[in-house]
């Protein structure tokens, strides 16, 4: 989501920022790592200036960067065990783990592993995909 936001040539671009401005009134929540990974991806697709006006853009951002801890990588290493099957990635993987942490049941974002992933006991929740 983020990096569609800060991409003016991705494909969702508009709905990302559409979205961002739906969610300004609400708390929301972002990672440190996926920050992290938004930063490496518009560097290594866009450039140096896109990802620097990205880095200085979270000066005013009203998203709460929360960081990753040692228990929530502990847990996300769980559950990329647990969801073998899946493609779930490190940073899905993390933010799944924070989001239970949190106890958060919404998502904004076009990755469809977010609608893949489920909560409590018997992973009978699905998250709410903002997208």
């Amino acid at each position: 989501m983020l990096y569609a936001a800060a991409n003016e040539d991705d494909g969702n671009h508009l709905r990302a920022l559409e979205l961002l401005q739906s969610l300004a009134d609400e708390p929301t929540v972002t990672t440190d790592h996926i920050v992290l990974e938004t930063w490496f991806l518009l560097r290594s697709r866009v450039g140096r200036h896109a990802s620097m006006r990205f880095w200085q853009g979270l000066r005013n951002t009203p998203l709460r960067i929360e960081c990753v801890t040692a228990v929530d990588l502990e847990r996300g290493l769980a559950i990329a065990e647990t969801w073998e099957d899946q493609t779930f990635d490190f940073v899905d993987c993390t933010s799944f783990a924070v989001i239970e942490r949190m106890r958060l049941r919404k998502a904004a974002t076009f990755d469809r592993d977010f609608a893949i992933f489920r909560l409590g006991p018997g992973r009978r929740e699905a998250l709410e995909v903002l997208t």
